[in-house]
Parts: structure tokens; sequence; C-alpha cells
């Protein structure tokens, strides 16, 4: 388990808020992770004065993943940034069915589906890419999490396979925060989720329940809702 990783973002910055720490303690004990993001660029967010471009965002994910120590697998939709209710959900799988085969991968991490309708499709798709047949090698499915995952309808996905906690130490935390300033285009102020302040209280807000389960010490923690396990 967690040999080889590939971690599907619908955008370039969702890999770090919900598992930056897991990617930098990975590479470090030289494991392959790999980053696919579905859609990057062409979109005006309302915090910018102008739009960030594709070839901005495109740096921002390579210094990021840089700093993490990743691979980038690919960006999949350029300048399709919260448009992708638009692609037919027969192109989003298919692209994701080469990327999961290509790389024999035994862990991929999913968005967890959110308010965010990108998150929703990007989900589904992937689940989708993920069905059982005979060339599939992925072992282990889980859906990371970041700060607008508790706000969420009561019809949507409610994860019963479990969680799976992951302390992170400090050093691994700094890696995490340093990657997400790489983003220097997608970070706002609190209450915003790519706020290094919601960021850091959710992350020991997931080390309180860590603490609550004996694990003494704790300071940090990212939480991943376990989808599928074969052992």
């Amino acid at each position: 388990m967690f040999k080889s990783t590939l971690i599907i973002a619908p955008h370039a910055d969702d890999e770090v808020l919900g598992c930056g720490g897991f990617i930098w303690k990975q590479t470090n004990e030289k494991k392959r992770v790999d980053v696919v993001v579905v859609a990057l660029g062409g979109i005006h967010h309302p915090h910018l004065s102008v739009a960030a471009t594709y070839e901005q965002r495109y740096r921002e994910l390579e210094r990021s993943c840089g700093t993490l120590g990743c691979q980038i697998a690919g960006v999949l939709f350029p300048n399709m940034d919260m448009r992708l209710d638009t692609v037919a959900m027969v192109d989003l799988v298919s692209k994701l069915d080469e990327y999961i085969l290509a790389g024999n991968y035994d862990t991929v991490l999913l968005p967890y589906p959110s308010l965010n309708h990108d998150h929703k499709t990007v989900f589904d798709a992937a689940w989708s890419a993920l069905r059982p047949h005979h060339k599939q090698t992925v072992k282990t499915v889980a859906l990371y999490e970041y700060g607008y995952v508790q706000h969420q309808p009561t019809h949507c996905l409610s994860p019963s396979g479990g969680k799976i906690y992951h302390p992170l130490t400090k050093e691994a935390y700094r890696a995490k925060l340093e990657a997400l300033r790489c983003y220097s285009s997608q970070l706002r102020p609190a209450p915003s989720p790519t706020s290094e302040n919601v960021v850091e209280a959710l992350a020991k807000f997931r080390a309180i329940e860590c603490q609550q389960s004996g694990m003494e010490g704790v300071e940090y923690a990212e939480l991943f809702y376990l989808q599928k396990m074969v052992i």
C-alpha cells in the first residue's frame, strides 16, 4: 500500500490542501507520487485584479510539486477551471482511464465531492475510471478533504469505509505550507479554505482527533476517507 500513488486534483492546489503532508512523507521515503490535474486556468477569480493565465497556474503547479518531490502526470483540460460540468463524462472518464492504467498505481486519492461542482464531477468520473476490471492495479482508494468538506447537503456522499488519519511531523507540515504558498494566485484570507489559518485550523483539529485515539504528541494531521482496500 502507498508504494505508488496517483492523486487526482480537480484544480492545482487541491492536492496540497488535501494531502500535501502525505505527499512529502511518501516522496521522502522514496515512494512514487504523481499528480494529475483535471482543469487548470481559464477563470477570473473575484479576489484577483486580472485572471491568472494557464501558463502562470502551470508554473505554480511546477513549483509546488517540486517542493513536495512529486511528479506532474498531466493536465487534462487546460483553461476549463470551473467548467468541467460542460465536458462529456465519457471524455473525463476516458482520460482518467488512460492515466490510471498506464501508471500501474496501487493507490489513488480522490477529492471529496464537496459543494464545488468541479469536485463533484471529478469524483464521479474518477470513481467510474476505477471500476473493477482485469487490468485494474489499484488496491486502495481514499478521498482527501479540504475546508469546504464540512458544508454538505444531507444527500451528499457519506463515507462509510472508515477514516485514515495521517499524523504530520512539523517538518511535513512546514513543507505543506511551503507548497501551498507556491500557489500565490489562489491564496486568500480566512475563511477561505486556501487561507493558511484555515489549513492550520483543520490540521490541528484532525490532530486532536488523533490524540483522542491515544496518539500522543500529534500536532498536525490529515484525514482520508477510505473507499476501498484490497490487502
